[in-house]
């Protein structure tokens, strides 16, 4: 996928809870990873999908 993290940066700092398993310190490596991981077809359907705006609400309100 052609996606990195600084497409998905600044957007819930205060979801660094959800990371916390991950091995990366970096808040924004972690969420990048973390959908990478669980939600890579979810994250591909939004940009394949979803117009920017939306995509946008969807990260800064999960």
């Amino acid at each position: 996928m052609a996606v990195n993290a600084n497409q998905i940066k600044n957007k819930n700092p205060q979801a660094k809870k959800n990371w916390e398993i991950l091995p990366v310190k970096d808040v924004d490596s972690s969420i990048y990873v973390y959908y990478y991981i669980n939600g890579a077809m979810i994250l591909l359907y939004f940009f394949l999908k979803a117009d920017k705006k939306l995509f946008g609400i969807y990260f800064k309100t999960h």
